[in-house]
């Protein structure tokens, strides 16, 4: 009786510890949870699954394909409905009426040029027209003189600053290209950490999966006992089929016979007792054992 009794309360023990680790999970889900809101900005459960994201593309790709069948469909129809000796006609008679309208023109211009030239007497400058015109040449170089001087210490001028600035755009290159690499260094961290959350994520759920299984095994146990139980104030006949029942009045053969009876009743309870805590065992090793072979982590 005390053996079944102490397997008896094991299991109602580690009923108890079930839901007190329920509630843990639970809570640690939603921690996680949050960590997740906070780097993608909405709650993981509202995320689409992964079945909508795998159709959308291959839908696209549908389209894509259907609107190129349909060009082609439509190209081989005009190719077809259309002869070739029209298409070629109307190649020829564009070609024709364009010759013509250029032939027209480069009459025309021909024409107006033709009409526009007029002959005039040609002008011989006087000595004195060509010592002044040579006075405003001297002038107009020494101008252009100055100014290309002008221009010249503007560009000199242009180099020193440049010199000047080089030093400091590298300094900037180095400092962008810091930053840069800062950026794709958190860039990653965060793709590490968002990765470690949702893994943490599905094993916070397959825990809770576990434990829901284990407390639903252990009701089934405990409705079954309450069934058992009434059995143990009865005696269980030996022929077939068994029946329980209890004398109006009990001698010393019925007693004995009634506490065989109960005694078998508790061996059955205790046997159920120890198969149901290795179930519970079994189901714990092989959600652990499916989360490792499909995610690669053997701590759950």
């Amino acid at each position: 009786d005390m053996i079944n009794q102490i397997e008896e309360m094991d299991v109602l023990k580690s009923f108890s510890n079930l839901q007190f680790e329920l509630e843990e999970a639970k809570h640690s889900l939603k921690s996680v949870d949050d960590n997740i809101k906070k780097i993608i900005g909405r709650d993981p459960s509202e995320l689409p699954s992964k079945l909508n994201k795998k159709r959308l593309p291959q839908f696209e790709e549908k389209v894509r394909t259907g609107l190129k069948t349909l060009n082609r469909a439509r190209k081989i129809t005009y190719e077809i409905e259309t002869p070739v000796s029209k298409r070629r006609n109307s190649d020829s008679i564009f070609k024709r009426l364009s010759t013509a309208v250029q032939e027209d023109v480069h009459q025309n211009l021909q024409k107006q040029l033709i009409s526009k030239v007029i002959v005039t007497s040609r002008e011989v400058p006087s000595r004195e027209d060509a010592l002044e015109a040579q006075k405003k040449d001297e002038k107009f170089r020494a101008r252009n003189r100055r100014m290309f001087g002008a221009l010249l210490g503007t560009l000199q001028k242009f180099q020193q600053e440049e010199t000047k600035l080089k030093p400091r755009e590298e300094k900037r290159a180095q400092l962008e290209k810091k930053i840069e690499e800062h950026e794709i260094k958190e860039r990653e961290e965060i793709k590490k950490e968002k990765h470690g959350l949702f893994l943490n994520r599905k094993k916070k759920q397959i825990e809770i999966k576990t434990i829901e299984l284990k407390m639903s095994k252990i009701k089934e146990y405990s409705t079954w006992v309450e069934c058992q139980k009434p059995r143990e104030n009865f005696i269980l006949t030996k022929t077939d089929p068994h029946i329980n029942y209890l004398p109006r009045r009990l001698n010393n053969i019925t007693k004995d016979l009634l506490i065989t009876s109960k005694q078998n009743i508790q061996e059955i309870i205790a046997n159920r007792s120890t198969q149901i805590l290795e179930e519970l065992k079994q189901i714990e090793d092989k959600m652990k054992k499916n989360f490792h072979n499909k995610y690669g982590f053997k701590n759950v």
